[in-house]
């Protein structure tokens, strides 16, 4: 497929912009219409109570609030812990009296002067909306490796790289006005600036209309905030045009200096209380702002955009001074002032994305509120970004932009997005090959939904292609063969997935070196399947194979290698040499701290094998800590019915089970057994596991009847996706037996 041709794909976004509403408690309402140039939507009441009732039925921020003095002195005193309502403006020359009442702005004397002000707050707004992320330290580790970064650090890097290098074209430019139109539908304003966008666009410069006072400007940076990458693929002709022309500038305006050259700018702007102390304790780590980004050479310009609202109590004001050298190559920025839509003092725009090292941060020696904060930019020499970028591109790689773009989706989770894309890239396709490589990403997309059936289906079309037009040993076909190993594994075929996990090692034994981490990948799933079916020495035999593969191939703070330590510490514990498995765990656990972010689903994973040896050598309190973390980080991060979630609960049930407590015990077990029933088919072992477990508290319970009710649903599931001489078949026909010897005594 070409992207010539590439046709747009409609991605809806629960908020594409910010809805700025303003609410008007008065007797008055005319002048609306002046109001509705500068706001999305005008609320008006008379009614103090009703007012109230509108403002905290709302999910988001109303915004602001016009009412009278007469209003304002019923009102104030509530408006003022209302979290909805930003600000208040009064039609009123003066509201003495109110000084405790910080949202309040008084002294207007009309709708003129107010339209001004929420101008200006919408563009305090805009500033203090820009996004930053930072590193994840790593703790004990040498000064050169503590910046190394999470890979969420980098997406909006490799975003914008995947962006240039895809041709858009007119097309893409219509769809998006075309969307703009229906999202829009029923605004005046924003349906006027669509026109002017339509009519004009290729009329003036890309930074003209980002500083343009135009919906453009509010969402992309709405969409690169909250990594919407549907809006961000709709505007992705402007972030290539944007960015290209900062580039140009900068080419043009700090080609010849260097870094005797270097100068400074100012960025006024307020974090959360989270993001502040994160970037307080990351000093001498690195800070990247995700949007783009405007700082001014003016000092005193700056500042305006956080004095005003210095006693706020729920956010930190930050005034960002930023050395930059102007000699590096790394970054785009520019100084846009005589380009801007809007003339400000001295203005320079950086491209997205841009990356700073954190300096000293202190207070301003004339307000203890403001905290004044040095960066210094970051040059293309810094080996951990450089490191980083390698890994995500890598982690992106694909045959076209398209492609990798629909891999950074994967890598971000958006799979109901990437499989939007793929379906349209399939529909374009013209060669088998890529048909090929489209089916099996969206395999893989259904395997990352769990939706096991649907994931075999696209794997099995891709190796049909790929076995009729590649060589029987080609590399490729073993990607394929693992991707349907692994879902037919998940959906409890354990001896058709083992087939083709020894396919796929097979060609790769053939083509790979003994030390590539393409055998290690082979060796740990052939390991995880012997394991499944109990076969436990020969599960350690691979997985001592992948591990010593990862030893010698991998960094030491590599996840692969954190993986590897755990496979063998799961062995350890089903054949009972627990401290083996704790030491195996550990080293495990030592890794992922450093390299995932705190909610990540395998360090879950990790927690829940950590508890599962405690409850096995009795100590409860350790297990019930580690069972407790890893159920807290799948909450924050996984639906409802994610099968990782029953695997919690199933956990949990079991401590209370050893304690005897068995009504809880059952509660835990039910919240498994439902999540199981949705999420998985109807012979998964899970399945099993859970009836069993649910029969063995009954029995517990001396209720017999029930119990051998369940024994028997998890005989009957086994049998489907086991074989017969499976420990996990003979042990619940031993349950069963005893069970029915009980009932017998009756």
């Amino acid at each position: 497929m070409t992207a010539q041709n590439s046709e747009s794909y409609r991605l809806h976004s629960r908020r594409i912009i910010p809805n700025t509403y303003l609410v008007w408690l008065d007797d008055y309402h005319g002048s609306i219409a002046q109001l509705q140039q500068v706001v999305d939507t005008v609320e008006t009441f008379v009614n103090i109570d009703e007012c109230l009732d509108f403002i905290t039925d709302q999910p988001d921020d109303i915004g602001f609030m016009i009412t009278s003095k007469r209003y304002a002195q019923q009102h104030l005193p509530i408006n003022n812990d209302v979290p909805q309502i930003k600000s208040v403006y009064s039609l009123s020359s003066s509201m003495t009296g109110t000084q405790q009442y910080f949202k309040i702005n008084d002294g207007f004397a009309d709708i003129k002067s107010i339209c001004e002000a929420l101008k200006q707050a919408l563009k305090d707004d805009d500033q203090n909306a820009v996004s930053i992320s930072f590193p994840k330290p790593i703790r004990g580790t040498s000064d050169t490796k503590k910046d190394t970064l999470h890979c969420s650090f980098m997406y909006t890097q490799i975003l914008k790289e995947i962006l240039l290098t895809i041709d858009f074209n007119s097309k893409h430019f219509n769809d998006f006005l075309t969307f703009c139109r229906c999202e829009f539908a029923g605004n005046d304003r924003h349906l006027r600036n669509i026109d002017k966008i339509q009519n004009e666009y290729y009329n003036r410069t890309p930074i003209w209309w980002y500083t343009y006072e135009s919906f453009l400007y509010s969402m992309i940076n709405t969409a690169l905030r909250h990594m919407d990458i549907g809006i961000i693929v709709k505007m992705g002709f402007f972030v290539r045009d944007l960015h290209q022309h900062i580039a140009v500038l900068h080419a043009e305006q700090f080609n010849e200096l260097t870094t005797s050259d270097t100068f400074t700018v100012y960025r006024g702007q307020y974090l959360s209380e989270e993001d502040f102390i994160q970037m307080k304790v990351n000093t001498n780590g690195l800070l990247a702002f995700n949007n783009f980004l405007s700082a001014s050479k003016k000092r005193n310009v700056s500042l305006r955009f956080i004095r005003p609202k210095a006693d706020k109590t729920d956010s930190i004001p930050v005034l960002f001074v930023m050395r930059i050298d102007p000699s590096i190559k790394r970054t785009s920025f520019a100084n846009v002032t005589n380009i801007s839509a809007n003339k400000h003092e001295e203005e320079i725009l950086f491209s997205m994305h841009s990356v700073f090292r954190i300096g000293l941060t202190k207070k301003l020696d004339d307000n203890d509120r403001i905290w004044e904060v040095e960066l210094m930019l970051t040059s293309e020499n810094d080996l951990e970004l450089h490191a980083l970028a390698e890994n995500m591109r890598e982690k992106t790689r694909a045959p076209t932009g398209w492609h990798r773009l629909g891999q950074l989706m994967i890598v971000l989770k958006k799979h109901d997005e990437a499989k939007q894309l793929y379906e349209l890239l399939m529909r374009e396709a013209n060669e088998q090959t890529e048909k090929a490589y489209i089916w099996h990403s969206l395999g893989y997309i259904f395997y990352g939904q769990g939706n096991y059936e649907e994931a075999v289906k696209y794997y099995q079309k891709s190796i049909e292609i790929r076995r009729e037009y590649f060589s029987a040993d080609h590399l490729d076909l073993t990607t394929s063969y693992n991707g349907l190993g692994k879902a037919l594994e998940y959906m409890g075929k354990y001896s058709e997935a083992l087939d083709y996990y020894k396919k796929s090692l097979e060609i790769r034994t053939k083509c790979l070196s003994t030390a590539d981490t393409g055998l290690a990948v082979c060796y740990h799933n052939m390991g995880g399947i012997h394991e499944i079916m109990g076969e436990y020495l020969k599960a350690l035999e691979y997985y001592e194979k992948s591990l010593e593969i990862a030893r010698r191939s991998l960094p030491t703070e590599c996840l692969s290698l954190a993986v590897s330590y755990n496979d063998v510490g799961l062995v350890y514990h089903n054949v009972k040499e627990y401290s083996k498995a704790l030491e195996y765990y550990e080293r495990s656990l030592e890794i992922m701290k450093k390299c995932l972010p705190v909610h990540h689903p395998d360090l879950a994973g990790l927690y829940h094998n950590i508890g599962a040896v405690y409850k096995s050598m009795g100590e409860y309190s350790k297990a019930f800590e580690y069972y407790q973390k890893s159920l807290e980080t799948r909450e924050h991060i996984l639906p409802a019915n994610h099968p990782d979630l029953a695997t919690s609960y199933n956990n949990i049930a079991g401590l209370y089970l050893s304690m005897n407590e068995y009504s809880k015990a059952l509660e835990y077990y039910q919240k498994s057994l439902e999540i199981r029933r949705k999420s998985l088919p109807a012979n998964h072992p899970a399945l099993a596991t859970s009836y069993n477990n649910i029969g063995f508290v009954y029995k517990s319970m001396e209720m017999y009847s029930k119990a051998l009710d369940y024994f028997e649903r998890a005989l009957d599931t086994l049998r489907h996706s086991l074989p017969s001489d499976h420990p996990d078949i003979k042990e619940t026909k031993e349950h069963i037996e005893r069970v029915k010897n009980k009932l017998l005594l009756y």
